[in-house]
């Protein structure tokens, strides 16, 4: 994957949302030019979305963890549909190491999770845990 298509692949996220978002709605976003940049990397970790520049319709609007909040609010739609469909293995199986990976960046998440879902993850993923920062 180039750089190019990654962060064109962002770009088409954001503006999939909605409000239709783009970087400028958000005051950390990660660009580009800021790959290699440890410090924008920090900025962006927790980014949120600009309050004023677009209404922000979401559960997580008044949320202090508005990428966390997005994660739990989009586990819980999957999983009622996961059950619908007799599917709750297979989502637990596709989310589990993505959230024990670290993808809400809240380190008490990250590790809450992991404690809460040792027994059920499998020994690769177990093994590529990094530390939680």
């Amino acid at each position: 994957v180039t750089k190019e298509l990654l962060f064109k692949a962002a770009e088409t996220s954001w503006s999939c949302l909605p409000s239709k978002y783009t970087a400028r709605d958000f005051d950390h976003p990660f660009l580009a030019e800021d790959i290699g940049n440890f410090q924008a990397y920090k900025d962006a970790k927790m980014s949120k979305p600009l309050l004023g520049r677009r209404p922000w319709k979401s559960t997580c609007r008044d949320s202090l963890w508005p990428r966390t909040c997005s994660y739990w609010v989009s586990m819980h739609s999957l999983a009622a549909r996961a059950d619908d469909l007799s599917l709750g293995e297979d989502l637990l199986d596709a989310v589990v190491p993505i959230i024990a990976g670290g993808a809400t960046f809240c380190g008490g998440c990250t590790r809450h999770f992991r404690a809460l879902m040792k027994p059920v993850l499998s020994p690769p993923v177990e093994a590529g845990l990094s530390r939680v920062f």
